[in-house]
């Protein structure tokens, strides 16, 4: 799909979106000033290039033509998975802000006609996902720290994997302990404890969920049932 530059679509089907999600959001990653403060890793191609090459090492196969990045933010995956071996990505947050910041400042020029961005809840991302799904996604930058109800990461995964191909992998990244500072050596700008993923070095941490195969579309999507809640 080829898109004008810097141009982020809607998601067409009904917001279901929590309020204290839309909160969040709005508080932090429609807030320009906010993500520009020391210690935001929005615009850090550093640890975006680590992340990825750390994505690549869990996937441990080549990557697939179709990047899915829900939860995306800022964009700043497109370009390492790009550069990494696939050919276009589809991109999906519920911050436009944070959308366009990223085509803008994270995906160069010559790479914006590969990179489709919506706006909107990724429960709702099947809609523009191929009828069989993606192979392979990615949500880094820990997304599901941004989940504040526990069963949340629950329905939050179910509707990835619902957007998953049958063998489809999702690899995602999860930073626990309140982010507690690690070694000297290992710290990022914010003190994040980065452990990787052959052991030793900084990288991401990450796992991988890999679709059972069901029907991507049972209980989802337009005409199914209403997307299950991630905040109560």
């Amino acid at each position: 799909m080829r898109l004008p530059p810097l141009h982020v679509q809607p998601l067409t089907s009904p917001a279901t979106v929590e309020k204290e999600l839309v909160a969040m959001v709005a508080a932090h990653y429609d807030n320009e000033p906010l993500m520009r403060l020391a210690g935001e890793i929005h615009f850090d191609d550093e640890l975006s290039d680590a992340e990825t090459e750390a994505v690549v090492r869990v996937l441990d196969r080549p990557l697939t033509p179709l990047a899915y990045l829900p939860c995306c933010g800022t964009l700043r995956h497109a370009r390492p998975l790009l550069e990494r071996g696939a050919e276009r990505v589809i991109a999906v947050d519920l911050s436009g802000h944070s959308l366009q910041l990223g085509l803008a400042r994270n995906v160069p020029a010559m790479r914006r006609p590969q990179v489709a961005a919506f706006q909107g809840d990724v429960r709702n991302a099947i809609e523009v996902l191929p009828r069989t799904g993606a192979d392979f996604a990615f949500m880094g930058g820990n997304s599901l720290g941004d989940i504040t109800a526990p069963e949340g990461h629950l329905h939050l995964l179910k509707a990835i994997a619902d957007s998953l191909a049958e063998d489809g992998v999702l690899v995602f990244d999860y930073v626990g302990d309140r982010y507690e500072p690690g070694p000297e050596d290992m710290s990022s700008e914010w003190p994040q404890v980065w452990h990787g993923v052959a052991g030793g070095g900084p990288g991401a941490s990450a796992a991988a969920m890999r679709s059972c195969g069901r029907s991507r579309r049972r209980g989802s999507g337009r005409g199914g049932r209403p997307p299950d809640p991630l905040i109560p």
